[in-house]
């Protein structure tokens, strides 16, 4: 499960994204509160989700204009230098939307302006970072590597908002804001301690340009069906389902009429979830069918989804919360694994950098169709639509998608993975 941790290279990679991803987790959780309160002192609750949609739509830009863009940066610049590059930038942005914050400058406006700054930070660095794992651990420590690596993004998307809800009442909110910015200094400091130690492979030349680059990318990922069919997967749990953590805060003060402490407790069922989801996706190397758990993975998030929005007491929602944080870090990692090892090396940034930019655009997209809708019909009804179609998407993908159903994935990296350098467009 944890073989790929006694890797070194690997092992101080992976501290970084942790440390990365934790600071991301707990700004969310500490802006979509303070998003929230916002709007109530304002008089106005009911905006809430739809400052929440408004802040989280401001990442579309960016992932729409450069996520595809970002795979081919990853396939033709060293890796190594655009992390190094897009998680300094990270760190100036935490530090000033901390700065707004306890100097009680924050608007609506600059929120969406920094979350402006962060999407084109992730559009542009994610594919890179995720390119990097399979030059970093032996074929037979893939898998693990695969799962670590989705754990590290994923995981950490549930048990920072626990970490959040603990450390509310003895921090404060200003504390925690704080608390972001130290996590990305350590996460800086730390990928520039690994960089000696990440494996650059041997080089080989590439004379296509920039757009023929994406263009060859977009082909393969079509003609490929088992890569299509995970990517339409992928894509429509991002609209329909994977930011329903951001829409709780709205949950919790519309539906079932609970302050910050329940709302740390509904967090921190979450963050138990995908603990467990964590150690299931590391444990999976030996599943070869992973295409059939990634079609099930989705009808069952769907489900569960609508299950949570008919919650009106917070028992139930705490138990539905887990499962589906459970759920969807299961149908992440199945994914990761299904691109990761299905994808020559030379053409890696581009295909991971699909998912990014679906989850970029899409996630975002729709938290402000389903903030919207709630504030029109109630975020709980919002979320009961969301689920029951998402539910409905997987079934086409089970009537339609016969090779994702039947596909084997094992790990078939060669031992030898050349690096892209780019010879001139």
């Amino acid at each position: 499960m944890l073989s790929a941790l006694g890797v070194v290279p690997f092992r101080r990679f992976w501290t970084t994204v942790v440390l990365a991803m934790l600071g991301y987790a707990i700004q969310t959780f500490a802006l979509g509160y303070y998003i929230v309160q916002l709007a109530v002192r304002a008089g106005t609750p009911e905006l809430g989700s739809f400052y929440l949609g408004v802040v989280g739509v401001a990442q579309v830009i960016p992932s729409l204009l450069l996520g595809a863009f970002g795979g081919v940066l990853a396939d033709r610049v060293d890796r190594r230098r655009t992390l190094v590059t897009t998680e300094s930038v990270m760190l100036v942005s935490f530090v000033i939307l901390t700065t707004l914050i306890v100097t009680d400058r924050f608007s609506i406006a600059a929120g969406a302006g920094l979350s402006m700054v962060q999407g084109t930070v992730f559009a542009l660095g994610q594919p890179a970072r995720q390119s990097l794992v399979p030059n970093l651990v032996p074929r037979e420590r893939l898998v693990s590597a695969i799962g670590m690596n989705s754990a590290a993004y994923n995981a950490t998307t549930f048990i920072g908002p626990l970490i959040a809800g603990v450390l509310f009442v003895p921090l404060g909110l200003n504390g925690l804001f704080w608390l972001t910015c130290a996590l990305e200094v350590a996460a800086v400091i730390t990928l520039l301690l690994a960089l000696p130690h990440l494996h650059v492979p041997r080089v080989v030349t590439v004379r296509s340009g920039v757009w023929r680059s994406l263009a060859d990318g977009l082909v393969y990922a079509w003609r490929d069906r088992i890569t299509r069919w995970t990517l339409i997967l992928f894509g429509t749990a991002a609209f329909f389902v994977r930011e329903y953590a951001a829409l709780l805060p709205a949950v919790s003060e519309r539906v079932l009429h609970v302050g910050a402490v329940e709302l740390s407790w509904m967090l921190s069922a979450s963050g138990a979830g995908a603990l467990a989801g964590t150690i299931t996706t590391a444990t999976l190397a030996h599943v070869e069918r992973r295409g059939r758990l990634l079609v099930i993975c989705a009808a069952s998030m769907g489900a569960l989804l609508a299950a949570l929005a008919l919650q009106a007491t917070l028992v139930g929602a705490i138990v539905f919360v887990a499962a589906l944080a459970f759920t969807t870090l299961l149908f992440v990692g199945m994914t990761n694994t299904i691109l990761q090892v299905r994808t020559p090396d030379a053409m890696r940034g581009r295909i991971l950098s699909l998912p990014s930019l679906s989850y970029g655009v899409l996630g975002p997209v729709g938290l402000l169709t389903f903030g919207t809708l709630g504030t029109a019909i109630g975020i709980d009804r919002a979320l009961l639509v969301g689920g029951i179609l998402f539910v409905m998407v997987a079934a086409f993908a089970f009537l339609n998608a016969a090779e994702l159903w039947r596909a084997s994935v094992r790990p078939g990296m060669p031992k030898d993975v050349p690096e892209i350098v780019v010879a001139g467009d």
